[in-house]
């Protein structure tokens, strides 16, 4: 066998489309293909990829299920319930004729995981010196095996790091007997040796031979009964896992069948996604309105004041300047105060008025030209109010930029009701194209087969214990019919 190429596409590490090309001999040379590489990077992994294309999963070639050969990245690429393969494709030479053989597996995005759909797909097609490459007519697995058997894979292809199998393992060691049996043609001699037997085999010639000659215990009588019930459990078990994949069958042909209306689900999720997205952004515009609804109270109730204040000053400034002409008045001064400086007698600066008569006059003056201290706070207070007018200009603007963004916010509210209720509208429609209650049944169709797989990994648990068992006795039995 000469190995010409491998391609791979989504297998373990090797994302989308991977072509090897391997060197071919040529007149006569001998040639040789060096892959060299860091650990983890995929040598391995083309050495898997080669079995897995010839033989499927395999439990003494170390496989894993097609499940778990799949890029672990692609899921993270995918929406809900999309669709992609994994594939192999080796091409090669035996006995003068070019082969190609291909095996394929399709996936589906379900709850987050990639799960496997359809069956696998293997087949091979060979050369011809006027038709170019056709389906080789034979079964795939048996051109394979005819060429390769898979108890002589591991002789031919292994990992120098770690050898998966060893040679005197017992499945590798019967795989690899009944391949050398295929090779030399000599499964005529095998069947007769099996016909013939062992004595502890009661079916064989030998058992029955032996059975006759020689009379069992009571002992023998239970553990030969432990057997045969085992068998019969074992039989009973592989009925079970039987139907159960018959059940998972018609479950994946139903959701097969409603691809259009999955793809219509996957559609309406897309609309409800996107008007929780608008709910959302609804919510935060409504509070920004009600808050600038606040401001806007807030600095109109200023700016109105303001804007009466200015409309009074004019005549506020004229009644002060009149009354200037006539008399002076000091804010500052109170009738209090000159009050306290007269009875006291002394002068704020410290001078007794006793001293200087005509202060008593000069303050007796000011009396008639100061305020009470009340109506002196409350000139000074309005006063201060319209020194504040000079603000109401400033506070216009804001109060325009407030009403001009209120505006814009209900503006924005109205155009994404509009996109929820032509969302809504579409999910109506959709609705009553495939129905409502559509996902609820592929709800129910994905959780009766997650059921139906959980009842089968429990049905192959005690099918193993029951063949180990099986094994068991059946060694006791030849242990014993051979004593």
């Amino acid at each position: 066998m000469i190995f010409r190429s491998i391609k791979i596409e989504n297998f373990r590490q090797y994302k989308s489309q991977f072509k090897l090309d391997f060197s071919v001999p040529e007149k006569g040379k001998k040639s040789i293909t060096l892959l060299i590489a860091a650990n983890g990077v995929g040598k391995t992994t083309m050495l898997q990829a080669t079995r897995y294309c010839f033989y499927g999963e395999s439990h003494y070639l170390n496989l894993p299920n097609s499940n778990e050969l799949i890029n672990n990245k692609i899921v993270d690429e995918l929406k809900e319930l999309d669709e992609t393969s994994m594939y192999v494709e080796v091409d090669f030479e035996h006995g003068g004729v070019q082969y190609i053989a291909r095996r394929e597996r399709s996936f589906q995005k379900q709850s987050g995981r990639m799960r496997p759909i359809g069956k696998e797909s293997f087949e091979i097609k060979h050369s011809t010196k006027d038709k170019g490459f056709r389906k080789t007519d034979a079964d795939a697995m048996e051109v394979i095996r005819r060429i390769l058997p898979e108890g002589l894979s591991q002789v031919f292809m292994f990992d120098g790091e770690r050898m998966e199998q060893n040679i005197s393992d017992r499945d590798f060691s019967k795989d690899l007997k009944s391949s050398i049996i295929g090779i030399l043609g000599i499964y005529k001699y095998e069947r007769l040796i099996n016909i013939l037997g062992a004595p502890g085999r009661t079916s064989t010639v030998l058992g029955l031979l032996n059975n006759r000659k020689t009379s069992d215990t009571p002992q023998t009588r239970s553990i030969r009964q432990k057997y045969k019930d085992n068998l019969a459990k074992i039989e009973e078990h592989k009925s079970i896992a039987e139907n159960l994949n018959e059940q998972i069958k018609s479950i994946d042909q139903k959701i097969n069948l409603s691809k259009d209306k999955q793809l219509k689900l996957v559609e309406i999720n897309d609309y409800r996604n996107r008007n929780n997205t608008i709910e959302f952004e609804i919510k935060q515009l409504e509070a920004e309105l009600n808050q600038k609804a606040r401001e806007y109270i807030s600095n109109s109730q200023e700016a109105m004041i303001q804007k009466r204040l200015l409309e009074v000053y004019p005549k506020f400034k004229s009644f002060i300047s009149n009354n200037l002409n006539e008399q002076n008045y000091y804010s500052q001064l109170h009738v209090k105060t000159i009050e306290d400086i007269i009875n006291r007698g002394i002068c704020v600066c410290g001078r007794p008025l006793a001293d200087h008569p005509e202060s008593f006059d000069h303050l007796e003056q000011l009396k008639k030209t100061s305020l009470p201290l009340e109506t002196a706070q409350y000139m000074n207070l309005i006063n201060e109010k319209f020194n504040q007018t000079v603000e109401y200009k400033d506070n216009y603007e804001k109060l325009k930029l407030i009403h001009d963004r209120m505006n814009q916010i209900r503006t924005e509210i109205s155009s994404k009701n509009k996109d929820y209720n032509n969302n809504s509208e579409e999910i109506s429609k959709i609705e009553k194209v495939i129905g409502v209650n559509f996902q609820e049944e592929m709800e129910g169709f994905l959780n009766e087969k997650s059921e139906l797989n959980r009842k089968l990994g429990e049905n192959q648990t005690f099918l193993d214990l029951f063949i180990k068992n099986a094994d068991k006795l059946s060694k006791e039995i030849e242990i014993i019919d051979s004593s």
